[in-house]
């Protein structure tokens, strides 16, 4: 709840619920605290990978466990092996700890990607 205090001249002060105790901010610290809250959300996890040859239209898929991940919540991937263009790296969180990551070949030839590491993270809080 956003409360003007008396005189006019001071910050706004919000009351945040917190363990069932009332805390009295100003904005600047409710934003901090916001913001603190939400980096600590994210989680990630690695797992090796070796696409190999990819057909031209083709897609090859993986499976990463993320623990405390759920649908609809978002993810994010990343490659250590380089992509060419034309291909997508796509990931989704398909169920309840796993995440569905996708590489699809839209080059016009067939791709063959080398090992590497899968880098997801995803945020559990929407």
């Amino acid at each position: 709840m956003l409360s003007l205090p008396s005189p006019a001249n001071q910050p706004p002060i919000l009351t945040v619920p917190d363990a069932d105790v009332s805390l009295r901010v100003t904005l600047p610290q409710y934003l901090a605290r916001l913001v603190a809250t939400l980096v600590k959300a994210w989680i990630s996890a690695d797992a090796t990978w070796t696409p190999g040859t990819v057909a031209n239209t083709g897609f090859v898929s993986a499976t990463v466990t993320l623990r405390g991940i759920s649908p609809p919540n978002p993810v994010y991937v990343g490659f250590t092996t380089p992509i060419p263009a034309g291909m997508v790296l796509h990931a989704i969180c398909t169920s309840t700890d796993t995440v569905t990551v996708t590489l699809v070949n839209f080059t016009g030839s067939p791709q063959t990607i080398g090992a590497g590491t899968l880098h997801v993270t995803g945020s559990p809080v929407i």
